[in-house]
């Protein structure tokens, strides 16, 4: 039989072509250029936190204390007391009363009532006795001590010297120093383990060339891994950070002046916090370490401190909010994150900057009205204050007299938690060729069913459409919180990998995903496990417009 000679069939043409992106554990990205931003970087990450390999929901809250004061009261001050014995408690200060709140339930009122503010600075020392204490103050009212038991007043006496003026206190080389409000000058107790009694004045006045007033004393630790040293710094309202060492003021063999550094102004009296030895202050420059100012100085401050990756945000929110009480930056080992609290109405609204402190990737807690999806403080994590007690649970402070244990559950109370990043534009590898994306597909592992929101914008425009989601409710298989045999336990992690047809058309593109995490009403304390690890997305190239 005669065969007849077939002509070769053209191969098919590949029409789309695939691209993995990673979820952005690079965190939130407010200084890169939109055309250039690393692809494991966010434009928009809010209420996400970042984690090595994968971003999470953050988590909820639920209420630890109520009745400090009225229902409209603020809670302004939260305070732990960490006993040598292992013995915790945690007060909260509103409405010129410190109530303890370390039984869920109503607060109870301590001894020390009608406060003039309810504003305190506080720390924990161990006097000559070997005796805990919480040392704390106002600027109004005097000292206040805590001994594990009850609450009295300190008597501190000394020439020119008025405790009620007292305004902030650190603890330093085994003796106590305070701030005094509005002046230039630092007061220390001249006993070494002393919590009361005489005081001797430290005058600062001359070394400050900016002028302004002491803000606040931090405790600086440089390890040189050949030595450890400590150090005192005294930070005025200008950004001079006075720093001294040594053991006794009044000799001058054992204190000596180290050196005067310059930084941006300091925000609030809350604006230290000691991060494994390192003294961060929060500025208008942002979260400064003095370890970096060593060597650089403020003009480059902005690209070592602990916000340069979201510097724009940050100079924006000291810009509008710096005068607003409320500002603290507190560090939850237990979490890995340090939250920064940013007051954007005092003792109204406020939001939060996150870091993961093992990744220094950065995202946003703040509310998402859901009859707009956008950002609003409104529906946020409205905290004046926060505190982490010796067992690393953390508290915050809210603005209706009512303390809230946070990291727990799937929603802030009775408020779902709306979860939206918008990832880095991506340009295929190729900036100037037109681009239509076709199929979407997010990548996630839950422990619940999952039926996120995502969409895609092309171009830097910000009008993604976004497909409908379901709410991810709270997983009530918890241990000892469930009758055996009368519940259906919670199914194992699975993957979430749907594909939807997007509509878009650019040389660039961007991924949203929006997840809304939800409290389960019997079981409020309960969370699902979710985790976001990437998109793919296809795409035809086009003609080079």
């Amino acid at each position: 039989m005669r065969l007849t000679a077939q002509a070769p069939r053209r191969p098919k043409m590949v029409v789309a072509e695939g691209v993995p992106l990673p979820a952005p554990v690079g965190g939130w990205d407010a200084i890169s250029p939109l055309a250039n931003m690393p692809v494991d970087r966010a434009v928009q990450l809010d209420n996400w936190v970042c984690r090595p390999g994968w971003i999470e929901p953050r988590r909820g809250a639920v209420i630890q204390s109520t009745g400090l004061g009225q229902s409209n009261s603020a809670v302004q001050t939260l305070m732990a007391f960490n006993g040598f014995n292992g013995s915790r408690q945690l007060f909260g200060v509103a409405a010129g009363t410190i109530y303890d709140c370390t039984s869920p339930g109503t607060a109870v009122p301590t001894t020390i009532t009608g406060l003039r503010n309810s504003r305190l600075q506080y720390t924990m020392f161990s006097n000559a006795s070997n005796i805990q204490h919480l040392i704390a103050c106002n600027g109004d009212d005097g000292v206040f001590l805590y001994d594990g038991s009850s609450w009295t007043s300190a008597v501190i006496t000394g020439t020119g010297i008025d405790p009620t003026k007292f305004i902030a206190v650190t603890a330093y080389q085994q003796r106590l120093w305070f701030v005094q409000d509005n002046s230039t000058d630092a007061v220390y107790l001249t006993t070494i383990g002393g919590i009361q009694g005489a005081a001797q004045i430290f005058p600062l006045g001359q070394l400050m060339t900016k002028g302004g007033y002491l803000m606040a004393i931090g405790r600086w630790t440089i390890d040189t891994r050949q030595t450890v040293d400590e150090y005192i710094a005294f930070i005025t309202s200008r950004g001079e950070v006075i720093v001294y060492a040594g053991t006794d003021p009044t000799t001058a063999s054992t204190w000596q002046l180290v050196g005067i550094y310059q930084i941006g102004a300091p925000i609030g009296r809350r604006c230290t916090l000691r991060i494994s030895g390192d003294l961060q202050i929060i500025t208008i420059d942002g979260v400064v370490g003095m370890s970096e100012m060593l060597s650089t100085d403020r003009a480059a401050a902005n690209r070592v401190s602990l916000t340069s990756i979201i510097m724009n945000q940050m100079a924006l929110a000291a810009q509008q909010y710096k005068n607003n009480f409320g500002w603290q930056l507190v560090e939850y080992p237990l979490g890995t994150l340090a939250i920064l609290n940013i007051p954007i109405q005092e003792t109204a609204f406020q939001m939060q900057f996150v870091m993961n402190t093992i990744t220094g990737a950065w995202s946003r807690f703040i509310g998402i009205d859901p009859t707009t999806n956008q950002p609003s403080s409104k529906f946020g994590i409205n905290a004046n204050c926060w505190e982490v007690d010796a067992a690393d649970n953390i508290f915050y402070g809210g603005n209706n007299g009512t303390v809230y244990q946070w990291n727990i559950g799937s929603g802030d109370g009775p408020n779902q938690i709306c979860c939206i990043v918008k990832g880095a534009y991506n340009n295929f590898g190729n900036a100037a060729q037109l681009k239509r994306y076709t199929m979407l597909q997010a990548l996630i592992t839950a422990s619940a069913s999952v039926i996120p929101s995502i969409g895609i914008d092309v171009d830097f425009k910000n009008a993604a459409t976004l497909s409908t989601e379901q709410p991810v409710i709270g997983n009530p298989a918890l241990w000892n919180q469930v009758k055996w045999n009368q519940f259906k336990w919670g199914s194992a992690p699975g993957v979430t990998n749907n594909w939807l047809s997007p509509q878009g058309l650019g040389h660039y593109v961007s991924i949203w995903t929006k997840v809304t995490t939800k409290q389960n009403l019997n079981y409020p304390a309960s969370v699902s496990q979710l985790q976001l690890n990437g998109w793919n997305i296809t795409a035809e190239r086009g003609a080079f417009i």
